[in-house]
């Protein structure tokens, strides 16, 4: 643990001047080393910071009368989110900051939470914002990064109970994250992606690897959880392999609620990591509920906001194709298992979804693949304990050959 660990605090000092002030001698107060660095643009600053807003537009390759000159406020937020956040990661590698908190409305969340996404797993990041409710906030902001986004319900303009009360706590939040030192992974990690409905599988593999000296890491098909599976690869956090138990690139495709990234996938294969892909979940798309585009379809109604469609047929053949695209570049270090007799709870025999034939378009589909890729079709149901031998056992044979 580290003495008087310092703390990155970033503010657009021309509308933000005084409430950075106080979130400053907050954070003195509780023994804190502070750095401020200034995100604004037009006004004058209330006080001189540590990394002034010039620093930051010379960061993204431009001036700050440069910047000032655009016309479009978003485009000028976008240039010096990219300063900032060059900087940052200096500051980082040089061992000179330990954390970062930072505060604003809609253009300073986007301004702040843009900096903090591409800040590794790990280093403490605490936004405070007013749009933390906001689902289009959290879908630009957060994404799939470990930011803790404290709520404001009051406006953060000038001090009075209510601001000063967020601040503080907000204080006190980053100053005890940063007391914790994110050790470098050095055990054999599996990532995991699935979702619920499959969770019998999830904990028998998890149980499994474990047994054999893995540890595993699962992340969450739904939302934006394979977009922090991919970021978790690329910062070298897994180290062992990837198995893919999940459904979101299927919804993504069809319309359905995750969101993975376009390189989906394909960082275990860049990496070098076994993949193993089964199509988890596969029948079903979640979306609201009474969907007009899948009118006619069966259906569970998962909660009150989230109902899950049945795939078709069509569906998951064109599905197969497209996935066995991106899994081709992975050659012999890439498995997909079929469990043929059910994807998910819901399908198989006696499910509420059950589907023998939608089931064998996916099958169809990836066989045109089986010559690159190895494809193992199982007589079990997904849920089975042999499936989920077979999976751990088959990531086994994989790594054995890194």
């Amino acid at each position: 643990m580290q003495e008087r660990p310092t703390v990155l605090l970033g503010a657009c000092l021309d509308t933000k001047g005084e409430e950075a002030r106080y979130l400053f001698k907050v954070l003195k107060e509780l023994n804190k080393e502070v750095l401020v660095i200034d995100g604004g643009i037009r006004g004058t600053p209330f006080f001189e910071p540590h990394i002034s807003r010039e620093e930051v537009a010379r960061a993204s390759g431009f001036s700050l009368e440069e910047i000032k000159k655009i016309p479009h406020e978003g485009e000028a937020i976008v240039l010096m989110a990219q300063g900032a956040q060059r900087i940052t990661k200096d500051l980082i590698k040089e061992g000179k900051i330990h954390g970062m908190i930072a505060f604003g409305g809609s253009m300073g969340s986007l301004l702040w939470g843009t900096v903090m996404q591409d800040l590794p797993f790990g280093f403490p990041k605490v936004l405070i914002s007013t749009q933390a409710s906001n689902p289009e906030v959290i879908k630009r902001v957060v994404k799939g990064k470990d930011i803790c986004l404290l709520n404001s319900p009051v406006d953060l303009a000038g001090l009075n109970p209510l601001t000063k009360s967020i601040f503080l706590r907000g204080a006190w939040i980053i100053s005890g994250m940063v007391q914790c030192k994110f050790e470098p992974v050095k055990e054999k990690t599996v990532a995991l992606c699935a979702k619920g409905n499959i969770e019998g599988l999830t904990a028998l593999v998890r149980k499994k690897l474990a047994e054999k000296g893995f540890t595993p890491i699962t992340f969450h098909a739904w939302g934006y959880g394979p977009l922090s599976l991919e970021e978790a690869v690329k910062e070298r956090l897994i180290t062992a392999g990837v198995i893919e138990l999940s459904n979101d690139y299927l919804e993504y495709l069809y319309g359905g609620t995750s969101y993975p990234p376009e390189d989906r996938y394909e960082n275990a294969i860049k990496m070098g990591l076994p993949l193993i892909y089964v199509p988890g979940s596969c029948d079903i798309i979640a979306s609201l509920p009474e969907d007009k585009r899948f009118k006619g379809r069966k259906y569970v109604k998962h909660n009150p906001s989230v109902w899950s469609y049945r795939t078709t047929k069509k569906e998951l053949y064109d599905f197969a194709l497209k996935i066995g695209e991106k899994l081709k570049k992975g050659g012999n270090k890439v498995t997909v298992l079929i469990p043929e007799k059910g994807f998910s709870i819901y399908d198989g025999e006696g499910g509420v979804l059950n589907d023998e034939e939608a089931r064998k378009g996916f099958i169809e589909g990836i066989k045109n693949f089986d010559k690159v890729i190895t494809v193992k079709v199982l007589p079990y149901h997904i849920l089975d304990a042999r499936f989920a031998h077979e999976v751990v056992e088959e990531l086994m044979r994989l790594y054995k050959n890194m």
